[in-house]
């Protein structure tokens, strides 16, 4: 029987993935969803996109959600001049106000918004500059996608507007934002499966899954079968 298996905010801690993926076992009838936030905070960004990468291999379904951090690394890649075949976030989103000017106007701006939101740690994790991150990991940050849908289920890293289909959203909102919830409509007939704001224990209702236990933080990392609606953590 097939498993839709949803993956919380990971934020370099490698060693709690393992675990919890040992403790899933995950087979190839299953789909893993990881909602985002590979990197940053903790201390072995680099260990855990190595891993994902490899386990891309071997369970091809595998769906990778970009979360905001990965946004803040590749803008800053970009921002680098490292053609990442994304375009910066502030190019496409008004919703950075005073941030979005200092980025358009300040050399270095996206780099520092990364090291704000501790991108040093994943730095730190490659023990080299950001202009010699190995290309395989440049393509697999590139690869991850704002939103899937399965089913009735629609996954994204932060939240979901309702004015617009999520074809048309701004990826700010997807990947940022803490309030759309407030405002969701369950007449979309979708249940949405998230992280990136952190809770105390996983959160299920009619509307939503809320995934983000901390681990980043030193909290514990989550996961979901969202079908079974059965949670593991390490």
């Amino acid at each position: 029987m097939m498993r839709l298996i949803a993956v919380g905010d990971i934020h370099g801690r490698l060693e709690q993935l393992t675990n919890l993926l040992q403790e899933i076992a995950p087979s190839t009838n299953d789909r893993v969803v990881f909602l985002g936030d590979y990197i940053d905070r903790g201390p072995d960004s680099k260990g855990v996109i190595d891993f994902l990468i490899r386990f891309r291999e071997k369970f091809q379904e595998t769906v990778f959600l970009q979360g905001n951090h990965e946004r803040l690394m590749l803008d800053a890649l970009t921002e680098a001049g490292i053609d990442t075949g994304v375009p910066l976030l502030s190019s496409v989103s008004g919703l950075w106000d005073r941030e979005t000017v200092w980025a358009a106007s300040i050399e270095g701006m996206n780099r520092m918004l990364w090291m704000r939101n501790h991108g040093d740690k994943t730095l730190q994790s490659y023990g080299c500059d950001l202009t010699e991150i190995p290309n395989e990991h440049i393509s697999f940050l590139a690869s991850t996608v704002l939103w899937h849908k399965y089913d009735n289920f629609l996954f994204v890293h932060a939240s979901v507007g309702t004015k617009q289909p999520i074809e048309k959203q701004d990826p700010y909102g997807l990947l940022w934002d803490r309030d759309g919830f407030w405002m969701y409509n369950a007449k979309w007939n979708l249940r949405v499966v998230h992280g990136h704001t952190p809770v105390l224990r996983p959160t299920i209702s009619k509307k939503t899954i809320s995934l983000d236990t901390g681990a980043g933080d030193g909290g514990p990392l989550t996961a979901c079968d969202v079908l079974a609606e059965r949670i593991w953590q390490a």
